[in-house]
Parts: C-alpha cells; structure tokens; sequence
C-alpha cells in the first residue's frame, strides 16, 4: 500500500484518503442470488487447495457491503479478535 501511494505521489496522482483494510472477499452475492451458497458448494471450489503465501491474522470480520450511488456502505454483522499471533 506505502509502495503504490508513493508511486502515486511521484505521478502527482491524488493518493487514496481511506485508511488501508486488507481483505478478503469470500463471495458476493447479489440480491435474488440465494441460491448461490448452494451452488457453490456442490460446485466443489471451495474443496481445492489454495497456496497465497502467508499474511498475519489478528481478527475475523464479517462484513455485508451495500452498492449504493454514493458509495459503498459497509455493516458490521460479526467478529472475532484472535489471540497472540493471530492465524
């Protein structure tokens, strides 16, 4: 994130004023999708292996995000701190 905000700076780009929040989205699912879950599941995607490295872990958020015209508008619906060194 310093990386591609100081590129930004040399280019005289407008850096990003929101704080930086890792993430990862699991799903998106949009409205009349309930059967989503379902097909994923028997799909058998979320069974394969994924390698991606390692990030330090100190806490799980469940968050419902909501499209709107002026933005995106972010609920909290679940989380969890993890313990001395995280995951």
């Amino acid at each position: 994130h310093r990386a591609i905000d100081d590129c930004c700076g040399t280019l005289n780009l407008a850096m990003d004023e929101q704080s930086w929040s890792p993430h990862l989205t699991l799903a998106r699912v949009k409205e009349g999708g309930r059967s989503m879950g379902r097909l994923l599941a028997q799909s058998g995607v979320m069974d394969r292996p994924l390698a991606m490295g390692s990030l330090p872990v100190d806490a799980i958020v469940l968050i419902k995000s909501e499209l709107k015209p002026t933005g995106s508008l972010y609920t909290t619906l679940w989380s969890s701190r993890l313990g001395p060194g995280g995951l």
